[in-house]
């Protein structure tokens, strides 16, 4: 059990990064990549990207999960117009209309 943690143990930045793989591990099976980063412990970027485009729908559940892990720690969601963290993405245009047809970055920056 090892979500399990007394009241008074500190956890790592090793910890949380293991934490955050393990909820996004769905993710990574289907094809994304995760990254995670984190200069200091103040900090925690969760960047994913897929091969091909994505839309921001098909791991929106993931992206919930991630800030209620992170927000759950004490870190604070920067982006108030979405509730994921400060939340950046590159898309993908229709070179016919320029409508929006995918994502294929996303990055996530929570802060302490």
């Amino acid at each position: 059990m090892k979500h399990l943690r007394r009241f008074n143990e500190s956890i790592s930045i090793e910890d949380i990064h293991g934490d955050v793989f393990d909820i996004l591990v769905e993710l990574r099976d289907s094809g994304f990549k995760i990254d995670l980063s984190s200069p200091t412990s103040d900090l925690v970027s969760v960047e994913i990207t897929k091969e091909g485009e994505f839309t921001i729908s098909d791991i929106e559940d993931y992206l919930i999960r991630v800030t209620d892990y992170l927000v759950g720690l004490g870190y604070k969601n920067s982006d108030k117009t979405n509730g994921y963290g400060n939340l950046r993405y590159s898309n993908i245009y229709s070179p016919f209309d320029f409508s929006v047809l995918g994502v294929t970055k996303l990055s996530m920056i929570f802060t302490k």
